[in-house]
């Protein structure tokens, strides 16, 4: 259960990510919400109290979560633009 905040905060970002038009904009907001989610994520289950590590393997969850997620909502949106260009 404490590892489905990490993947609803980089779902979150993902979408946010698809509506930024430059690519360096998006690289850096998935970078950066992705470092302060993961920390709040790691912070609020305590498991920073134990190990750094979860730290790093909350911040990838968030990163992997947001890309998957903005590359599913571009490829629907390429799908929806096809479909009413029809």
């Amino acid at each position: 259960m404490e590892e489905v905040f990490p993947v609803l905060a980089g779902v979150a970002v993902g979408l946010v990510a698809h509506l930024i038009g430059s690519v360096r904009v998006r690289a850096a907001l998935i970078g950066v919400f992705s470092v302060a989610f993961g920390a709040c994520a790691s912070w609020v289950s305590g498991e920073l109290a134990s190990s750094w590590l979860y730290l790093v393997v909350d911040v990838a969850q968030v990163v992997a979560a947001s890309v998957m997620t903005l590359l599913l909502a571009r490829v629907w949106a390429r799908r929806q633009a096809r479909r009413l260009a029809r």
